[in-house]
């Protein structure tokens, strides 16, 4: 069953990347370069699945998941955070988050589909 994706992303390589995957297998993929977009695109589209990168201008990864968990659509969608990042205290941080996964951008489309490849 084809089902609807948010990449959330401010690098555009990124967001092309999963877009391919994901359109392949026959899914939509919707897009937004920080989380205010995102939040916007939320208000009118429901999605199976958000991928966020974390560092991000205007609304950041980290902020824009709080929101979406406020929003009881949204509470138990699953969630990513696709991340270059080595900062040490941004990693922990991010795994401190039960409610989503930690997808590092240098294994992403195996990561991806390995994870998520039953739901969708």
């Amino acid at each position: 069953m084809p089902r609807q994706i948010l990449v959330v992303d401010n690098d555009e390589l990124y967001v092309m990347l999963v877009r391919e995957v994901f359109t392949m297998k026959g899914h939509s993929v919707l897009s937004a370069s920080n989380g205010a977009e995102a939040l916007k695109i939320l208000e009118s589209n429901p999605v199976d699945l958000i991928i966020s990168d974390v560092e991000m201008p205007v609304m950041d990864g980290l902020e824009f998941h709080s929101r979406v968990r406020q929003d009881t659509r949204f509470q138990s969608t699953p969630f990513a955070f696709l991340s270059g990042t080595t900062r040490l205290e941004l990693l922990r941080e991010l795994r401190k988050k039960k409610d989503v996964v930690l997808v590092n951008k240098a294994e992403m489309v195996d990561r991806l589909l390995s994870l998520f490849g039953d739901i969708l």
